[in-house]
């Protein structure tokens, strides 16, 4: 009943949702374009685009999107290496001052493709010059700036800015460009001094039990007293696309570092990755920039040390993978060089490490090291492959790290510290196989010996970092993590060492660490951090704005809510406007004396498996492995086309490389390209190369099953029984071949083998599970997962596989049961997160389903039933524009199924977007005709 003055309890309840629909809303429709900036507001899918200017804008949410750039001058210096008439490259320094123009800004805009302007601009300009250096000797290059603004400002103009001054000269032989000019405005929040620690490979799996023990009291106690979280790592695993990542904010595609190595463009030859390879700016650049201080020691790709407002260490100084025995850091390792001296003399060489500083981690006697020392000296290989020697040179490189960051921090602490340790990843490298429990493929001799190397590493590396925490002032915030974690126990690969070559991913695990202490920090477990969140978190500790061409977010669940307000919230659109402190190109900046010492570095990294070598007489394989990474990397944004553009690339490189093969054969899958896709898929199965990767059966199954050729891809198959009837995959492909083929019953003897010959294969399981459920006898389905449960209790994938059957038999709460404890094996499981969110959704209750989706496709965006299944319960909760928005960018990644097509129609047919909701439907019909659901649907839809 209406109280007197006229309010009604039930009917405000009954506005609450739509006021705060209609709020959020609002507040996604806001945009703000900072001042200094033109932004273009693009149209998803072709739609018109706008210009604005400097305020408040509203936009459509999730159909538009703000691009910003530079409104005025701006300037940008950088390095090019290009071909002179005679043929050899040249260095080239070059200076831009410019803008873009106004009125060809949204042409422009569009074909940057989200790529901010300066770095377009600098393309555009690197695609001008190269022609002008090319008809130019060496000689005939000037070194004082020489003026071509005249030379080129009509062709800019027609790309869409304007050149006020364009010089170029040739570069000096070595050192590094000049940090930026200019510094900036002073930060607008408080400042606090980071500490970023970088472990590569840790892991918690190895970390957690270690504590428990007592081993580790560093890491316990920065984990008890401050905030800890998983680090999820990015494809490809490889290091130096993951640290450069973390240090610049950027996926790998944009920030250039895309493998172990690179060629030079100077000399042609293969040089180890360097700073030359990073197209954008870093931590230590923006921040020395911004006039804060900065000392950064052996990160990855530091080569030649770029100059910066502080000691730049780079890897080169010391790293075992990076140095010949004896040799002396080339030139360029260390900015400034006054530095250089004080650096060599706190350098420890691998033959100053003893028999007693070996003790910790195996047993050797002083007779025996100097008897191996001895034999290695006369044998390349042995020097570069032997587990014990490859342990003095990581130590003595450790050392060597350690004692240069005390002697700094003992010097100084500066706002902004950065070290990198790689000794966890090498040793896990030469020494996991080794570890408990006993691997078939390791003598009884070796595994005695060798056994405890890793865990007693981790022991060291604990020490080390407590010395370094102690040279750090307690108000200091302090970072550690890993860029990926390494699979340990049973979970490593039963046939390959984590040494096979040119696959030094096999053995990566995604899940890494990641541990933050300071007295800004609000302590506990929080959700799983992502590389690329790294870069603006210590932005944002240092005061200073992020940037809207950074990917990733602030995470202010990690501070203390008093910092977190006091953070800068709007962030400004790009660091790559200021003049980057790169250096110069690797070969340039190096001792011309040291063939030796490069020839030692690629033994180095191929005897880790860091890299691979070329057989047969062709060339190495590492260029292709470049094309090959991007490949792969474009597959998971969506982009096909560019990956079948990269993994040809590969090929034509490396005719057969096996990676290419598998990315071109995904590309075309994924572009519905079946039977073309068959070809390379085959040939990659053909090959007895060691680094074959065992899913190729199932793709190449697939293929076949999708080209309606399921009898061909049986015969084609049937070739492979003889000499690899051993290998589980094969098998289930079978399986998949025979049950699109019509026999069911040989199907399921297919899977039953495959899971004779590996019990914890997850593909045989998934495929009997559906046979089985449409068999229709539900309690036996139970019966069946139970066992398989038992056999594996420690598999979070079994464990949600016998929920999904309690589920099929109809008893809910028993199986909502066993989802949880399926999550609380392992919480980021998909299968698991996903079945969960779908049982709680029947059940309508969507605010608890939907964050297990939003977490499930957080995990791994192309997750097609994590995707259809928040688009379902968003749409079912009344938030149909996000369903959209979500469903949608399923499709961007590339994702195609009559689920998604189907769930993405009733999301548009709710919005009353009837023709896009007809399209969708049609698109699910044409993958799958058989859904007559869906054709009446269509049939109703299109009625007059």
């Amino acid at each position: 009943m209406p109280l007197g003055n006229g309010y009604n309890p039930r009917m405000s309840r009954r506005w609450i949702l739509p006021v705060v629909i209609l709020v959020l809303l609002f507040a996604a429709s806001l945009i703000s374009v900072e001042p200094g900036t033109v932004g273009v507001l693009r149209g998803a899918a072709g739609g018109k685009s706008f210009l604005l200017e400097s305020g408040l804008h509203f936009r459509i949410p999730f159909l538009q999107r703000l691009m910003a750039y530079p409104a005025g001058p701006f300037p940008l210096d950088f390095t090019l290496n290009l071909p002179a008439r005679e043929g050899a490259p040249v260095p080239v320094q070059v200076h831009f001052e410019g803008l873009l123009i106004r009125d060809s800004l949204l042409e422009f805009s569009s074909r940057a493709s989200g790529r901010n302007g300066p770095t377009v601009v600098r393309e555009d300009l690197e695609s001008l010059i190269g022609p002008w250096i090319a008809r130019h000797t060496a000689d005939e290059i000037p070194v004082q700036p020489l003026d071509l603004a005249d030379e080129f400002r009509d062709r800019a103009r027609k790309l869409g800015f304007q050149i006020k001054v364009l010089t170029v000269m040739r570069a000096p032989a070595g050192g590094a460009q000049p940090a930026a000019r200019t510094p900036a405005p002073p930060a607008p929040g408080p400042r606090v001094r980071v500490a970023l620690i970088g472990l590569d490979g840790a892991d918690w799996q190895l970390i957690s039990p270690l504590m428990e023990r007592g081993k580790l009291p560093h890491l316990a106690s920065l984990k008890k007293e401050g905030a800890w979280a998983e680090m999820r790592s990015m494809d490809p695993m490889l290091s130096p696309l993951l640290w450069t990542s973390a240090a610049t904010g950027k996926l790998p595609e944009e920030h250039g570092v895309v493998d172990f190595m690179m060629r030079d463009p100077e000399s042609g030859k293969r040089v180890p990755v360097g700073a030359a390879s990073r197209r954008v700016q870093a931590l230590w650049g923006i921040l020395s920039g911004s006039g804060l201080s900065c000392d950064v020691v052996a990160w990855w790709a530091t080569w030649p040390a770029e100059t910066i407002n502080g000691t730049m260490i780079s890897d080169r100084v010391a790293y075992s993978l990076f140095s010949a025995d004896g040799a002396p850091p080339p030139a360029g390792a260390v900015s400034p060089p006054e530095y250089s001296s004080r650096a060599a003399r706190l350098k420890v060489g691998a033959e100053s490490i003893s028999a007693q500083d070996l003790a910790p981690f195996l047993e050797i006697s002083a007779r025996q090291l100097a008897d191996l020392r001895k034999r290695a000296a006369a044998d390349a290989a042995l020097r570069a492959r032997d587990p014990v020697l490859h342990l003095t040179r990581i130590l003595a490189a450790s050392r060597t790290y350690q004692a240069i960051a005390l002697d700094l921090l003992d010097s100084r602490q500066p706002d902004f510290f950065a070290i990198y340790y790689q000794g966890i990843d090498e040793v896990s490298h030469r020494f996991a196989h080794f570890a408990d429990p006993k691997m078939a493929m390791v003598s009884e001799a070796d595994y005695r010996r060798f056994r405890g190397v890793v865990d007693a590493y981790y022991e060291y590396q604990d020490h080390q970092l407590g010395e370094l925490l102690s040279r750090l002032d307690p108000s200091s915030l302090v970072l550690v993590l890993s860029d990926h974690g390494f699979k340990n126990g049973d979970a490593r690969p039963r046939d390959h060492p984590p040494d096979i070559e040119g696959q030094p991913a096999r053995w990566h695990r995604r899940e890494g660490i990641f541990l933050a202490k300071g007295p800004m920090v609000a302590p506990g477990e929080k959700k799983a951090f992502s590389l690329l969140e790294v870069a603006p978190l210590v932005l944002s500790a240092e005061g200073l704005p992020t940037a809207q061409d950074m990917p990733g977010v602030v995470r202010e669940d990690l501070y203390a809510s008093e910092f977190a307000l006091s953070r800068p919230r709007q962030p400004v659109s790009t660091y790559e406007t200021r003049i980057s402190p790169k250096a110069a190109s690797p070969v340039a900046a190096a001792d011309p004396a040291s063939a030796q010492a490069q020839e030692a570095m690629e033994e180095n990294l191929r005897s880790l498996g860091y890299i691979g070598s070329g057989k047969g007489g062709q060339e190495p394989t590492d260029t292709a492995f470049a094309h090959a990474n991007l490949a792969g990397i474009y597959l998971q944004r969506g982009r096909t086309a560019e990956a079948e553009k990269e993994a040809k690339e590969a090929l034509r490189i490396v005719p057969g490389y096996l990676p290419a093969l598998v990315y071109l054969a995904e590309a075309y899958q994924r572009q519905g390209r079946f039977e073309e896709a068959i070809p390379p898929a085959r040939q990659a199965i053909s090959t007895d190369s060691p680094d074959r990767q065992p899913g190729i059966y199932l793709l190449l199954a697939n293929l076949y099953v999708s080209a309606g050729k399921a009898g061909e891809g049986l015969s084609d198959l049937s070739t492979f029984l003889a000499q690899r009837g051993n290998e589980s995959d094969l098998h289930s492909a079978f399986g998949i071949l025979k049950a699109a083929g019509g026999d069911p019953a040989g199907a399921e003897a297919a899977f039953r083998q495959a899971l004779r010959l590996d019990p914890a294969a997850q593909e045989p399981v998934k495929r009997l599970f559906d046979l089985y459920r449409k068999q229709g006898s539900p309690e036996r389905l139970v019966s069946w997962m139970e066992s398989l449960r038992k056999q594996n209790p420690d598999s979070a994938f079994h464990a949600s596989y016998y929920a999904l059957a309690l589920d099929q038999a109809g008893r809910p709460k028993e199986a909502e049961s066993a989802y949880r404890r399926a999550l609380e094996k392992d919480p980021a499981h998909v299968g698991s997160l996903v079945n969960l969110g779908n049982l709680l959704a029947r059940t309508r209750r969507f605010q608890e389903a939907i964050p297990l989706f939003r977490k499930a496709i957080d995990e791994d965006p192309r997750s097609t039933e994590g995707r259809v299944g928040l688009g379902a319960a968003l749409s079912l909760a009344g938030k149909n524009d996000e369903s959209v928005a979500v469903l949608e960018e399923g499709e961007k990644l590339g994702l195609s199924s009559p689920a998604l097509y189907n769930a993405l129609a009733m999301a548009y047919y709710q919005q009353r977007r009837k023709r896009e909701a007809i399209v969708s439907l049609k698109r699910s019909l044409q993958l799958d005709p058989a859904q007559s659901s869906a054709r009446s649907l269509l049939d109703e839809w299109q009625r007059p």
